[in-house]
């Protein structure tokens, strides 16, 4: 499974925190960065409609708030997104 996590927060280098801690967790971080616009609420979008995958992001990153989004893709990039938000705290 491949993720892609996004800061959308306000709080500098919280996408790296992330990726290290989930890359510790067994997923496989391919890409991070910022987020192109500040969001309150963390989510994480399943490209490939497996919500047990998306669970499981959800669980390791310890947010049990985070809402998860199926957005199907016929060829996605990546399996899972991670948008951290606002309320996002470690």
């Amino acid at each position: 499974m491949t993720v892609e996590v996004w800061n959308a927060s306000s709080k500098a280098g919280l996408a790296l925190e992330v990726v290290r801690s989930l890359r510790d967790a067994g997923f496989d971080v391919v890409k991070w960065g910022n987020f192109a616009s500040r969001q309150k609420k963390t989510f994480v979008r399943d490209h490939r409609g497996g919500s047990e995958a998306a669970q499981a992001v959800v669980r390791s990153l310890k947010t049990p708030n985070a809402e998860i989004f199926t957005r199907l893709e016929a060829n996605p990039l990546v399996d899972l997104e991670v948008v951290l938000g606002q309320d996002y705290t470690e």
